[in-house]
């Protein structure tokens, strides 16, 4: 493709970037999408979202392309949305409330503070995973964070990631 082409579609590099960025939070919102079409009980339903996200983020260029750039988001000149994190958190968030409903998420445990953390758990894996492994690892990385948070590690289990490429485990 050469750069004329690019640039047909494309004002400047800041807009490729946002472009790459709204395709991920779409692709992510897609992966939430199909979790919850498999009615899974809601702990088991954040364990499932979280290994499919990590598959498609060790095997998708383009969820690798938009954790890059969101990385530098500040160098780039429009910004990127963050709109879509926000989601992402309010997602878990709604999978625990129900979870605390049903009583599966006992104690003092907000779930609102439990699906922050699981959020930023979750990346934080995800980029020492990429930094250290190339993300070769990172179905293991997130499982060691599930593990780490007792109301996700009894049900882990049953949703633990089968591995398959990004592409495929969308669709279920």
């Amino acid at each position: 493709m050469t750069k004329g082409a690019v640039y047909f579609h494309f004002t400047n590099k800041e807009a490729i970037a946002v472009a790459v960025s709204e395709e991920y939070f779409a692709r992510l919102a897609a992966q939430s999408a199909g979790v919850k079409r498999l009615k899974l009980p809601p702990l088991q339903a954040t364990v499932k979202l979280l290994n499919r996200v990590a598959v498609a983020l060790r095997d998708d260029n383009l969820f690798q392309a938009a954790v890059r750039l969101h990385l530098d988001r500040h160098l780039i000149d429009n910004g990127l949305p963050t709109r879509p994190f926000a989601d992402f958190i309010a997602h878990c968030e709604e999978l625990l409330t129900e979870a605390k409903r049903l009583g599966q998420l006992h104690g003092d445990a907000s779930q609102e503070s439990l699906a922050r953390v699981l959020v930023a758990s979750f990346f934080g894996a995800q980029h020492t995973s990429w930094a250290l492994n190339d993300r070769t690892d990172i179905v293991d990385r997130v499982q060691e964070t599930i593990d780490a948070i007792p109301p996700l590690h009894q049900c882990s289990g049953s949703a633990r990631a089968d591995n398959a490429p990004a592409h495929q485990d969308a669709r279920a």
